[in-house]
Order: structure tokens, then sequence, then C-alpha cells
């Protein structure tokens, strides 16, 4: 049967997600596509004390293969930094991209929401353990009303659900203050807090206000005052309500083909800390040097690295504003971000005293996990590979089924293609079991009780139940930073794959049978008029 009801989802797409936007320079309408030049030799600064430098060739081919137009990174490595740019920052081939160009990070401002606040807490001695309600001044409503925490809250864990339908704002004017918004269209609680992380940018937003309401003036310059200006960050800032994209940034382009591009539009949704922030590559390496310090430091910036949830703990959780994953058995922490053609990437080695930053202002999700293997391979090496060493205690059939990401709304018609958008497929031959994903499969062998691993990898399923809903707890990879993520277990008459054969089903028989029946009416009516004439 063809897919009728994911077909429709798909065309719908973009009105169902309700995400307006204004243009990044001019309007793409208004701009025929341009031809880049070929390779652009990149641009080198700051006070490089022996690192590794990165092959043009290899970062350029990179970038040809993924059709990004341009790049910038920042490398920390013990007491040294060097920062890169590649490429072009708009459709003027004389804009290259520097160390200085401001991207916008879009979901790396996480992170930092995260940073401030602890900073804030420390200062102001807040209680990331106590009930948040009293500090944003209004009720969290939903099913159930255990607190919801500051800690909760940066560890994605407070158990909201997602909300599409007017979260996003025509124009910067549009937007809506924060707090005004989130008093109004704070999502319900769909998950007990500290139960499962369910990613939230509402929920990150609600932390950022929380300490605007305790500061008494905006995120954006609370950020200012008690982040980004201690830190030297002079070209980083939240755009919040009625603000301006910097003049200076990277305008975000399409490429259809590796040196063919067309802006794309600005995305704007009014919970501007979870996403509206644009920085440069030289600040990013001045935070992430302030955070590598601060590593063996209780309190402060150093409060970001400890892992604070794991959904078992035998598998990678979440720090706040970050997220825990591993490479060659070394604890790794990372944030990525996207919006509308814009791409970047945060990411850390602690017991290495080594981060990376970059963004891109074009390109696809690939390119990110691509680009994070060749840096983590130059530093670190190769990644020394425990090859899955089966572990039979179970049949793995038993774990088949359709699985949702808990980022959904429990109540609104919102639900529906969320189902569709962030379902996976778990099949079983033999002992191994094979993870359907975004067209991709990926296979496991049991190497545990409820724990599976890859077959080539080191990424693990575990499986468990909460108030009596199976999970599968994986981390799941976002242009190279592997968010902790739930998915509950779906029956088969819940599941995508169901519902968009039944439905299709439901709306392709009455047109199969109208197509086979018109002739025929057609005819008699035809025959009919003709005898009475």
């Amino acid at each position: 049967m063809i897919p009728v009801l994911s077909l429709l989802l798909t065309l719908a797409g973009g009105s169902l997600a309700g995400i307006p936007s204004v243009p990044n320079g001019p309007a793409t309408g208004a701009v025929s596509p341009l031809r880049l030049p070929g390779t652009v030799r990149p641009v080198q600064a700051m006070d490089s004390a022996g690192l590794e430098v990165i092959p043009d060739s290899l970062v350029l081919q990179l970038m040809q293969e993924h059709s990004v137009p341009g790049l910038a990174l920042a490398v920390v490595r013990g007491e040294s930094t060097e920062l890169f740019g590649w490429g072009y920052a708009s459709l003027d081939p004389a804009d290259r991209v520097t160390p200085d160009t401001p991207f916008r990070v879009a979901s790396v401002a996480k992170t930092l929401v995260a940073a401030t606040v602890l900073l804030e807490a420390e200062s102001r001695e807040i209680d990331l353990h106590s009930d948040v309600e009293p500090l944003i001044g209004f009720p969290l409503t939903g099913d159930f009303d255990q607190p919801v925490t500051l800690h909760h809250l940066l560890t994605h864990t407070g158990g909201f659900d997602e909300r599409m339908v007017g979260y996003a704002a025509r124009t910067l004017e549009d937007m809506r203050p924060l707090g005004e918004y989130l008093s109004d269209r704070m999502p319900e609680r769909g998950w007990p807090p500290g139960e499962i992380v369910a990613y939230s940018n509402h929920g990150m937003s609600l932390a950022a206000f929380a300490v605007e309401r305790i500061a008494g003036r905006s995120f954006a310059e609370v950020a200012r005052t008690a982040l980004f200006g201690p830190l030297g960050m002079r070209s980083t800032t939240f755009v919040e309500t009625g603000g301006e994209i910097p003049a200076s940034a990277a305008q975000a382009l399409q490429c259809t083909e590796p040196d063919l591009c067309q802006v794309r539009p600005h995305l704007l949704s009014h919970t501007y800390p979870a996403g509206l922030l644009f920085s440069t590559a030289r600040d990013m390496g001045l935070f992430l040097d302030a955070v590598l310090n601060a590593g063996g430091d209780t309190g402060g910036l150093g409060d970001l690295l400890p892992e604070r949830f794991t959904h078992d703990p035998r598998i990678p959780g979440m720090s706040y504003g970050l997220f825990n994953q591993s490479y060659s058995g070394r604890p790794v922490l990372a944030h990525s971000g996207s919006a509308g053609g814009y791409w970047a990437l945060l990411l850390m080695i602690p017991d290495q005293d080594l981060g990376f930053f970059f963004a891109a202002n074009g390109g696809d999700s690939g390119f990110g996990s691509a680009l994070r293997e060749i840096l983590l391979q130059r530093y670190l090496g190769e990644d020394r590979i425990q090859s899955a060493e089966l572990y039979r205690a179970e049949d793995p059939s038993i774990r088949a089924g359709s699985y949702e990401l808990a980022r959904y709304s429990h109540r609104t018609i919102e639900r529906l293609p969320q189902l569709f958008y962030n379902s996976i497929t778990l099949r079983a031959a033999g002992d191994t079991l094979f993870v359907f994903s975004g067209g991709s499969a990926g296979a496991y062998l049991q190497v545990g009780d409820s724990l599976y691993q890859a077959v080539a990898g080191e990424d693990l399923l575990a499986f468990g139940e909460r108030r009596g809903i199976s999970y599968l707890f994986r981390s799941s990879d976002v242009y190279g930073a592997k968010l902790p993520a739930a998915y509950e277990r779906r029956p088969r008459f819940g599941s995508s794959y169901f519902l968009n054969e039944y439905v299709s089903w439901l709306m392709a028989v009455p047109l199969m049978v109208m197509v086979l029946l018109w002739p025929m009416v057609g005819g008699i009516s035809r025959a009919y008029r003709k005898r009475r004439g």
C-alpha cells in the first residue's frame, strides 16, 4: 500500500511545524543561485603552539561532499587555541569565513544557558534542587505534581510535552517577551520529573526565565554580564525580542551542489534562549578554554562537566546542558545545534584538556559526525572499538517492535506528525537485533542483561521499564552529539506503521471505488440523457 498518510504529513510538514521565518539577508525568492568559486585557502589566526594543523585538502573535500559553503573551527588543547575559517560567509564571493565570523549556533546555546544559570545560582546561592515554581511566578500544569527543579530543567528531565503550534514567531518584533510566552504557552507535564530525558526547548528556556526573574533583567543581559563579558566573548549575543541579527553574521545558505547556493531564511521562535544565539569560533574557543580549565573545580563552570542523570548506569547520560558519550573509552561531552541552514557542534574531552567547536552555514546533518571523527582521530588516534561479545540471556525477538521518542504531546493534534517523525523500528534475526532509524539500520548483539552493543561501534541499547511502560534507551546522534534518548514501546495498533497502512487503506479504498465506478456512472448518465433526447 502506498503510504498516503506519510506522504500527506511530509507535504504538510512546514505548516504543521508552524515555523515562520525572516530572511537572512536578501529574500530567498529574490536571489538567483550563485555559483561560488572553487577551493578556498583557510584563514588561520590566534596563538597556535605546536598543534597539528588540519590538512586543508581533507576539510575542503569533506565540505564539498556535504555541500558546506562556509566553516569556522576552534581547537582548544591545554593552554593553546587554534582557529580556522574555510569557505564563504555569504553569496558575495569576497565575503570569506574567518574565526571572527558570527554564526548562529542554534541549540548549542543551551550549553551557554546552563553555564549562565550555574554562575548565577552560585553567586545568588540558588538551590538547583528546589521547586522552580516560586522562581517563575506561575504554576506548571499536567498529570504530575512533583516539584520541577533547575536540576531537572538543565538535564531535560522536567517531563514536559513537546509544543509546536504557536511556538514560532514571524518576525523579531513579533517575538513575545519570554515570561509572557512561557506563562501562556508552557507545555504540560507528560512524564514525572526526573524519570526520563524528554528534550525540551521550553524547559531550557524556563531555566533561563527563572534566572531572569531573580536578576530583574532580561536573560540576554544576564548572560552578557555573567558569562560573555568576563570571558571576553565580545561577539556573542542572544537575539531577544525586538533585537537584531548581527550584520556581519554568516548567511544561512542552501547548496544544491557544492558551489551552487541560495539564501535560507531565519527560523524564529519565542523561546530565544533555546537557540537564537550568535557567536564566533574565537569566542567559543574562549568558552571551551574556561570550562576545561575549570574541570577540577566545584562550582561555576566546572559544574557543567559531571554526569547528572542517566537512564541506566551502563550507558551515557546527561550533564548540565551537555550530552555524555564516549570515544575509545574516554568520556566525551557534546551539544549540537541546527536551525534553518545553520549547524554547530561543541565537543569536549576533559581528561585530555581537549575541545572543539565548529559551525557551518549550510550542508547536511552528516557533516557534523564526519568532521567530528576526523578531529578526534587526528588528536586522539584511531577509535579503539571493543567488539561486542555475545551474551545470550534472551531471545532478541522480544525487543522487536515500534518505539517512539519521548518528545511528543500527550493531548494535542501535534501528536500525529510527531509519531511519524520520531519513531524507530526494531527487528530481530537470529542473535542480532536491528534498529531501523532514518532509512539506515544498525546491528546489535546482547552483551548484558537487557543491554545490547553495536556490532561495529561503542553504541549501546538498554531496555527498562518506568511505571509499567517499556522503554528503549539509546544515544541518538545529531550532527555529532549523542542525545541520551528514551523511546517508548508502542503496541502494534499504535505504531506509525500500522496507522500509516490503516489510514492509507481507509483513504485509498474510497478513491479506488470512485475511480472504478466513475466511468460506469458516466456511461449510464450519457445513455439516459440520449434516450430522453
